[in-house]
């Protein structure tokens, strides 16, 4: 995805407690930002992720050949000429350097993150169509659709990866939006999808045995949505239901105050 170029020198200011060297570093103007080497178009700064099933370093030759400006990775890479990065988190790196080439977008949106392991979607919904109606522009992205007032578009990830969610959000404040609902994974906040956001308000809907294929107990899951409750600033509400005791139980332990509750039998 791109917008306007940002110079090389000003993307990696968003990433110094993470940079491990330097190599080659010149100030380049950067017209993009991607993780996917098919994707990759000249003047992009490819950064390569170590993922589940590929590995993104092995892709750094096909990046560098269709253009890309500069890389980011975890490992030495043989780039010659070409400035590299290399950082503890590749990961991380890819949702600060976002949040930056976009120019943190949730700053100015009013951005509401609803997490939990069913009702997301309702939750999410619904508070799109009530903001949306009150006049004031509201979008949304969610596991059935992203709506940025310019365009609406089927998801294909229920959180998606940092650079696709700060395209959307740099989208809806130049349709005029002021408001912006989406659903947060836990998967989202273990890969870091939405490091870096700047959230509004939070909500929990409910924690219960679920995406155990991808974290190895309860326990960890339940920290890592306690992970996105932090994330949420300590002057901003947080809504938690009242009939989940462990939603409830997280949003006093991460977020101790602006608790919000909501419930149908409490």
């Amino acid at each position: 995805m791109s917008s306007r170029p940002v110079l090389l020198a000003e993307l990696l200011d968003a990433l110094q407690p993470l940079i491990l060297d330097t190599r080659h570093v010149y100030n380049i103007p950067i017209s993009g930002l991607t993780f996917d080497s098919r994707r990759v178009r000249e003047g992009d700064l490819f950064v390569a992720i170590a993922g589940f099933r590929q590995d993104g370093h092995a892709f750094i030759p096909q990046a560098l050949e269709k253009g890309a400006a500069a890389v980011v990775a975890e490992r030495e890479v043989y780039a010659p000429g070409i400035p590299v990065v290399r950082v503890k988190d590749a990961r991380r790196a890819l949702a600060l350097l976002a949040c930056r080439f976009f120019a943190h977008p949730s700053t100015q949106l009013n951005v509401i993150g609803i997490t939990g392991t069913n009702g997301k979607t309702t939750a999410t919904a619904m508070l799109h169509a009530i903001l949306a109606a009150s006049g004031d522009g509201c979008g949304l992205i969610g596991t059935t659709e992203v709506i940025t007032g310019q365009q609406r578009l089927p998801a294909r990830l229920t959180t998606p990866e940092a650079p696709e969610i700060q395209a959307y959000f740099r989208e809806m404040l130049e349709t005029g939006l002021r408001y912006a609902v989406m659903e947060v994974s836990a998967q989202g906040i273990e890969l870091e999808r939405v490091t870096g956001i700047v959230f509004a308000m939070g909500g929990i809907t409910n924690v219960s045995i679920d995406h155990l294929d991808f974290y190895p107990s309860l326990a960890a899951y339940t920290r890592t949505k306690g992970r996105f409750l932090g994330m949420v600033p300590p002057d901003k509400p947080v809504l938690a239901n009242a009939d989940d005791p462990l939603s409830l139980t997280l949003a006093g332990a991460y977020h101790p105050d602006g608790i919000v509750t909501y419930a149908v039998d409490r």
